[in-house]
């Protein structure tokens, strides 16, 4: 069974765009934000109301309609890497908006485009609007919703990128932009499939490998996912146990709260059966051990 009229108008639209999107994003460079505002509001797939979401998950395939989106969004970013002053424009537009003014997905999806496409100087410019927006009130946690929603194929395509800028931001000295950034993190843990989950962990584990600064950020993330999603975290505690490689880095109070995960982990009641946890628990026993024979033990 094919799709709706709707839905299938709205796929024939996407695609009419897709074709269009080099010839009419390409001029925008030297127009004004007026402009950008217009195409911002253009990519209304982006932004389904109540009905038109109805519509779309009522159809025979939502991955036409995720196809349709990334083919959108590539057109996008194809421009972007032709024209450095339309990325600057983008910016600059995304830069100026208030509060008080609608936010859009979309605006997650460019700078995100634009992060993925650029050189360090503009990844830098990147991190300063995020966290200027999540700073003023600009950027909410109601926005990453409706962005992980609408625009999850989007997310997936730039994963690897999206984690690293969320990376910087969960570091960042200033707790709104940490806060931000860690409700994205369990945003995409809860509603993408385990790839990105293990993706997720993995980069945290990285980011306290580097530079174990990022320990006390990095374990506050990891606790809130164990205590939202145990039998998920449950899958990926032997990566996590990786960090206990780092303990000789970290103060006190994070050994412990690396140790409370993974013991909340090991002899949790809600995690999945096949998991062999006895082995765990023997194992952290035999740290536990090891580390009160150690007269420097933390």
């Amino acid at each position: 069974m094919g799709l709706d009229d709707g839905v299938g108008d709205v796929l024939l639209e996407v695609a009419r765009r897709r074709a269009d999107i080099a010839r009419v994003v390409g001029g925008l460079f030297c127009c004004g934000g007026r402009i950008i505002n217009g195409l911002r509001s253009e990519l209304v797939l982006c932004q389904v109301g109540e009905s038109a979401s109805s519509q779309i998950a009522s159809a025979s395939s939502k991955s036409e309609v995720s196809s349709a989106l990334v083919l959108t969004f590539e057109g996008v970013r194809d421009v972007l890497l032709m024209s450095k002053k339309l990325a600057s424009s983008w910016l600059k537009n995304i830069g100026k908006l208030k509060p008080n003014k609608s936010q859009k997905p979309v605006d997650i999806a460019m700078l995100l485009i634009i992060y993925a496409s650029s050189d360090q100087t503009k990844k830098k410019a990147v991190e300063a609007v995020f966290k200027s927006k999540i700073k003023d009130g600009t950027f909410k946690e109601t926005l990453i919703d409706e962005t992980v929603e609408a625009l999850g194929e989007i997310l997936k395509t730039y994963f690897n990128e999206l984690l690293k800028l969320l990376s910087i931001l969960l570091n960042a000295p200033d707790g709104s932009v940490s806060k931000f950034a860690s409700y994205f993190l369990n945003e995409c843990f809860l509603r993408m499939e385990s790839l990105y989950c293990r993706m997720i962990i993995l980069e945290q584990l990285e980011s306290v490998r580097l530079d174990n600064k990022h320990a006390k950020n990095v374990l506050e993330l990891l606790h809130n996912l164990t205590v939202k999603f145990p039998a998920k975290v449950a899958n990926y505690v032997t990566l996590i146990m990786l960090l206990l490689d780092s303990m000789p880095g970290m103060k006190v109070l994070e050994v412990r709260q690396l140790m409370d995960i993974i013991c909340s982990v090991a002899w949790g009641s809600q995690n999945d059966s096949s998991l062999d946890m006895g082995s765990l628990q023997d194992e952290i026993i035999m740290i536990v051990q090891k580390q009160l024979r150690c007269p420097d033990s933390k």
